[in-house]
C-alpha cells in the first residue's frame, strides 16, 4: 500500500534528524559540490540494491535518504529568492 505524503515527510524528517548527526551545520560542507557527490554515491547504493541484490526495500530506504539529502542541500542554500522564484 503506498504511503501518504504525510508518511513521506515523516521518514524525511526522521532521516533529516539523523543526518544532522552525520553533518552538524557547523561543518562546513553545505556546499553544492558535497551534495552533488553525497546524491551519487546514495543513487550508486540504491542501483546496487535494485540491480545487485535485487532488495526492494533497501532501494527505497536509500531513495529516501536521497530525498532527505536533497531537503537539507535545500535548507542550507542560500538562493531561497530564486529558488522560490523557479518552481511553480
Amino acid at each position: 500500500m503506498p504511503l501518504t505524503r504525510a508518511q513521506v515527510f515523516e521518514i524525511l524528517d526522521k532521516e533529516r534528524s539523523y543526518q544532522d548527526g552525520l553533518w552538524p551545520p557547523h561543518d562546513g560542507q553545505k556546499n553544492s559540490e558535497h551534495t552533488l557527490t553525497t546524491l551519487q554515491c546514495y543513487l550508486r547504493k540504491a542501483e546496487d540494491a535494485w540491480i545487485v541484490d535485487k532488495y526492494e526495500t533497501k532501494t527505497w530506504q536509500q531513495l529516501a535518504k536521497i530525498a532527505a539529502i536533497i531537503v537539507r542541500a535545500l535548507e542550507v542554500g542560500n538562493e531561497t529568492e530564486n529558488l522560490l522564484k523557479g518552481l511553480r
